[in-house]
């Protein structure tokens, strides 16, 4: 997906407003290249524009993400847990969409579980 040789741009902004820190960065279902959360900036995502190699603004979390996992799928991408706040949460954006909503609640320690 980036032009060789490999080389991911810098996030937009300073040290302190980049989500540079605990972000999430995943390829969806529709080929986007998406970083989202963060320490700084914790509901916000990021859409890696592959042409002019610059991150744009794509859209805003339901809630919180630091440190999150991601899983894409046909029908869109899930981001699990918060490191901060709470682990048992997901957001999930459909395919083609820039809304995120809520995902799945986990019970407990039950994605540890399916994935140890």
């Amino acid at each position: 997906v980036l032009p060789t040789p490999c080389t991911v741009p810098e996030f937009p902004g300073s040290l302190l407003s980049a989500p540079h820190y605990s972000h999430t960065t995943a390829i969806t279902a529709d080929g986007l290249i998406l970083t989202c959360g963060g320490i700084t900036n914790s509901r916000k995502c990021l859409v890696l524009d592959v042409p002019s190699q610059t991150w744009l603004d794509h859209s805003h979390l339901d809630q919180s993400r630091i440190g999150s996992t991601a899983v894409t799928m046909p029908e869109g991408l899930f981001l699990f847990g918060d490191d901060l706040y709470d682990e048992t949460t997901s957001s999930f954006l459909p395919t083609g969409t820039t809304e995120w909503e809520a995902g799945p609640h986990l019970q407990g320690m039950a994605l540890l579980e399916h994935v140890l």
